[in-house]
């Protein structure tokens, strides 16, 4: 990496610092020790804000990784636009110092603020999704076969039609209608996780 390229990441790994920090309020009270304070992160966070991987086993090829961002930190530290901070309990974090904040405002300023890919929270929505809608047709076709099989209990004429549902609900094995039952239950539990996924808003 070049000096320039190295300066380059080190404005991105600056405005992922600020941005993951965005999500830490500090330790809640009596939990001192335990985190960063507001505004910090941790390093893991950082890489993800940055572009990288979500954690250092699944690194890929081409991306930011914790063992070029931890460097660009401790950089970051030593030109004083960011600070190192040693939870008794926690990992190392980092947060942005007022030259930081100001740094990054003035490129923002000159037209030239630092862009950071998609933030992790709006990947997982999207992700989560685009994985509802994948699966939405077939967890609709699960719940009416399920629903099919437990049509019978609806139209049962006696008590004595249902015995093998009470039987299947107490008994040490399930009767074909409590099976039946138990999927259906599944079924519209996934359907209604899917169907919350679709409406979920957009991150900001």
């Amino acid at each position: 990496m070049s000096a320039e390229e190295r300066e380059v990441f080190d404005l991105l790994v600056l405005a992922a610092i600020e941005r993951a920090g965005e999500e830490n309020e500090g330790p809640s009270e009596g939990r001192e020790g335990y985190g960063g304070p507001a505004g910090s992160a941790r390093v893991s966070s950082i890489v993800e804000h940055a572009g990288g991987p979500r954690a250092w086993r699944f690194e890929r090829s081409g991306y930011p990784t914790e063992r070029e961002v931890r460097p660009a930190c401790k950089r970051l530290v030593r030109e004083e636009l960011a600070v190192e901070y040693r939870p008794k309990y926690s990992s190392i974090h980092y947060g942005l110092t007022p030259a930081g904040d100001e740094r990054l405002a003035q490129l923002a300023e000159d037209g030239a603020p630092v862009e950071l890919p998609e933030s992790p929270a709006r990947r997982r929505w999207r992700e989560w999704r685009e994985e509802a809608a994948a699966e939405l047709d077939g967890l609709r076709e699960r719940v009416r076969e399920a629903w099919r099989r437990c049509e019978p209990m609806a139209d049962a004429g006696k008590a004595s039609e249902l015995e093998g549902f009470a039987e299947g609900l107490h008994g040490p094995y399930l009767s074909e209608y409590a099976t039946a039952a138990d999927d259906l239950a599944d079924a519209v539990r996934e359907l209604r996780r899917a169907l919350l996924a679709l409406e979920q808003d957009e991150p900001e």
